[in-house]
């Protein structure tokens, strides 16, 4: 029998690929999640590796990684940008800590890297004004649709989104 990994040995382990490949054929939502992400990542750091034309990270540089943020933001919207220099930084920092520091052995490059901040909207501009719900809900009456009819009125009711209310199922519903 193999002796069971200690705290820091089971943290730091890769998962293994057939548990996860057979969890998700089995429909297991958190290893779907997971091989989501890990395909988000390879794709997000090959776009990375392909515009600076090597696939070497120890030759990674913070002013690289600048220039390729400044680069995205011609064609991309905040977020994206933010999340794909996220993840070059993520997986960067995560092949320095299992190299236990050598693979930048004068100190991770991006540890002072700028990540875009997001500015949040205002949320005024995501609510309705009562003359618009007034005409949503006056038009919902006239829907011969059960959702279409009731889906408007719940989420106004209860502040709840559309996408929550729709997976209400009967048993969800009951008299207090």
């Amino acid at each position: 029998a193999r002796p069971q990994p200690g705290a820091d040995e089971r943290h730091h382990r890769r998962p293994d690929h057939r548990q996860a490949s057979r969890a998700i054929r089995q429909g297991s939502r958190r290893w779907s999640e997971i091989a989501r992400t890990i395909s988000k990542y390879r794709s997000q750091v090959a776009l990375f590796t392909k515009w600076r034309g090597s696939t070497r990270a120890a030759t990674v540089t913070v002013e690289e990684v600048e220039r390729w943020r400044d680069h995205l933001f011609r064609t991309d919207n905040p977020k994206t940008v933010r999340d794909k220099v996220s993840t070059v930084r993520a997986v960067l920092s995560w092949g320095n800590q299992q190299s236990k520091g050598k693979l930048f052995p004068a100190g991770f490059p991006l540890e002072h890297l700028e990540i875009p901040r997001l500015e949040r909207p205002d949320s005024r501009s995501k609510t309705y004004t009562v003359a618009q719900a007034q005409t949503i809900l006056k038009a919902a009456r006239k829907q011969d649709s059960p959702s279409l009819r009731w889906l408007p009125w719940l989420a106004a009711y209860t502040g709840a989104r559309v996408g929550e209310l729709v997976q209400i199922e009967k048993q969800d519903v009951f008299k207090v």
